[in-house]
């Protein structure tokens, strides 16, 4: 897993030493194209899959999250738990630096990122002697260098408003339970103008009435109309996000407990592809995934199974706790 620093040099520096933290290595090369100078740390985790607990320094936390790719083959745990070590260790000696610009996306995946690092700044002896944030909702690795020079020439500083709605997010996300996200999401957040819709997507993640998060039911939605292959299916999956956020490992993840689970939604064959008869059923509402399913998921804080199974309904908002039994 490439969880790192690079140096930038460029003509659009501020006239002092700058780190940069962003979402990854796709965006500090963009960054890098659009010739900012300074440093670049890449943030690099998939802070919405796995598990994210609450009361862990950032060095367990980074075990934990360690643990958690080696499990699932993204990388050898002493590799990856090295490479959380580092980023962390940079993390921790920024206060040196003249200025530290947060740069990151509006969609999920970004903005778990984003409290994390910003609750880090909750303490004022952490902080450099400009801290600075942009965050539009175009993605950096896809913009023009005229544009991401355009976006930096507009940096802008970060709030204390900001850090402590941060601090509450990141709070809200490693709690044992989802009620705080939804508590969050429909109270103001405007200093992080992107945070309330990455919250109800997280909460989309909850299984729903059909026992299906809105990624799983997408994929049967996309198989159902024609994608026959992996790769085919995560493009036209990502086409119904609002704010696309998924990479394609996790992707594959979640079409994995599909094709994999005790009964099959999708099958697959030597024709690509199809949605199982038990698949058919679930999409259409009429059987129940966590009913014919292994539920075994952390979201954030939340440790979801037939024990404490969280469902959440977007159209009444509203939770409901239960054990499936």
């Amino acid at each position: 897993m490439p969880v790192g620093s690079r140096s930038l040099s460029g003509n659009a520096g501020s006239g002092g030493s700058v780190l940069v933290i962003t979402n990854g290595d796709h965006a500090a090369g963009a960054i890098a194209r659009a010739g900012i100078e300074g440093e670049v740390l890449s943030w690099m985790d998939v802070l919405h899959e796995g598990p994210v607990p609450a009361d862990l320094s950032l060095n367990e936390l980074a075990l934990v999250r360690a643990r958690f790719f080696a499990e699932l083959g993204w990388g050898a745990f002493e590799q990856t738990a090295a490479a959380f070590q580092r980023r962390d260790d940079r993390l921790r000696t920024c206060a040196t630096e003249d200025e530290v610009l947060l740069w990151f996306e509006h969609d999920l995946f970004d903005q778990l990122q984003l409290v994390q690092v910003l609750d880090w700044f909750t303490a004022r002896d952490r902080r450099p002697r400009k801290l600075t944030m942009i965050c539009h909702d175009h993605f950096v690795g896809r913009a023009s260098p005229d544009q991401l020079r355009s976006d930096f020439a507009g940096r802008a500083p970060v709030t204390d408003q900001q850090v402590a709605l941060a601090a509450d997010a990141w709070a809200a996300v490693r709690s044992p339970t989802p009620e705080p996200w939804v508590a969050l999401s429909e109270n103001d957040s405007s200093a992080l103008p992107f945070l309330a819709s990455a919250l109800d997507r997280l909460l989309e993640e909850l299984p729903g009435r059909d026992g299906l998060a809105r990624s799983e039911r997408q994929i049967l939605r996309v198989v159902a109309d024609g994608a026959r292959d992996p790769a085919s299916a995560f493009t036209a999956a990502l086409a119904l996000e609002e704010a696309a956020y998924l990479g394609d490992a996790t992707f594959f993840r979640y079409l994995a407990r599909l094709t994999d689970a005790p009964v099959p939604l999708v099958s697959q064959s030597e024709t690509g592809m199809a949605l199982s008869d038990i698949g058919r059923a679930v999409l259409d509402g009429r059987e129940d995934f966590i009913r014919v399913g292994a539920l075994h998921r952390w979201l954030g804080g939340v440790r979801l199974c037939r024990d404490n199974l969280w469902r959440w309904d977007p159209e009444r908002r509203a939770l409901r706790h239960t054990s499936a039994g």
